[in-house]
């Protein structure tokens, strides 16, 4: 069964913030919508977003809601001050079972977006955000004692 578009648009565009910041850590770094994804952009008739300006835009919102990265300013079409967070590095620290090397996530999402590799980047952003639930009942615990 294929995924929706929006999913594998979401899942291509959340291994190239995940890829891009994993490789600069802990340097923060800036990263423009049409960096992640060629078709997002702002309409030059319109001057919103295009279609694939939307959700590369609603990706960083919702990984930066959902605690794997950190952004100072949200210009739109550019995220400023990028970085992961403690869950972000974590997550991409992990070493999935799946695979039979000792590459962590982070290392196979890197590989996979430099190599076009579609399928195996759904898989490995599928383990990251599985793996960023497990965090999850630990953060609450935490902040609960």
């Amino acid at each position: 069964m294929s995924l929706p578009p929006n999913i594998e648009r979401f899942n291509q565009n959340a291994a190239k913030i995940f890829s891009l910041l994993y490789e600069s850590f802990p340097v923060p770094r800036s990263i423009g919508i049409g960096e992640i994804d060629i078709d997002a952009e702002l309409s030059e008739a319109t001057g919103e977003l295009t279609p694939a300006g939307e959700v590369a835009h609603a990706t960083f919102i919702w990984l930066e809601g959902s605690g794997y990265i950190t952004f100072r300013k949200n210009m739109e079409v550019l995220f400023t001050d990028c970085v992961l967070t403690a869950k972000g590095l974590e997550v991409l620290n992990a070493i999935p079972s799946s695979l039979s090397t000792s590459q962590t996530a982070g290392e196979f999402v890197s590989k996979a977006v430099k190599a076009g590799a579609a399928e195996s980047v759904s898989s490995a952003v599928k383990f990251i955000l599985a793996k960023g639930i497990e965090y999850v009942p630990l953060v609450i615990n935490t902040v609960s004692n």
